[in-house]
């Protein structure tokens, strides 16, 4: 499946937008990465996918050196208005959907890929972390906040639409890909 391809099947998936870029130049920040510490999600050092359970940002920076491009996956969500919580979780509970359905393509196609998220992984109502192994490594998302990434940086390189205003809300995932896959 090559790049185009992916981003065809992601728009068919349910995602509003779909776009590729160079990861070159793409360098995890720790100012974003911090944000995490604050914590307003309540799910630091509380899951596999999040600091500091999904590695320190050297660790997620060397993972993320593996990949030459990906394919920016956003999904608009629309809100009653900007205090619309409920709508919000709807949001990301329907972002995580199309996430698991990507991964499910893509791993088919591409094994090696790298799927990045927004927010916590929601597959176990109880994460493990830090007692036990995680359940399912290889269905677990981490968050692209998480790597340190800046994802209003993303989805402008991209060509997307990111906008904090209006009755509507952004979701963003990376698919990372090592380099282009030949046909045939």
């Amino acid at each position: 499946m090559d790049i185009a391809e992916l981003c065809r099947r992601v728009l068919e998936l349910g995602a509003t937008g779909a776009s590729p870029i160079s990861l070159l130049g793409v360098e995890p920040d720790p100012q974003f990465r911090d944000l995490c510490a604050l914590n307003y999600c309540g799910r630091y050092a509380k899951s596999w996918t999040c600091p500091p359970g999904c590695g320190t940002l050297e660790e997620c920076a060397r993972r993320l050196k593996a990949y030459r491009q990906a394919v920016v996956v956003q999904l608009i969500h629309p809100l009653e208005d900007s205090l619309d919580v409920e709508g919000m979780t709807e949001g990301q509970k329907a972002f995580d959907r199309l996430m698991q359905r990507i991964q499910k393509a893509v791993k088919e196609a591409r094994p090696d890929a790298l799927l990045l998220g927004a927010g916590s992984c929601s597959l176990c109502q109880a994460c493990t972390y830090p007692d036990e192994p995680c359940r399912y490594p290889e269905l677990a998302i981490p968050s692209v906040e998480s790597f340190g990434l800046d994802v209003q940086a993303l989805t402008e390189k991209a060509g997307l639409p990111c906008s904090w205003s209006g009755p509507r809300v952004y979701y963003c995932g990376l698919i990372c890909l090592r380099g282009e896959q030949e046909d045939g």
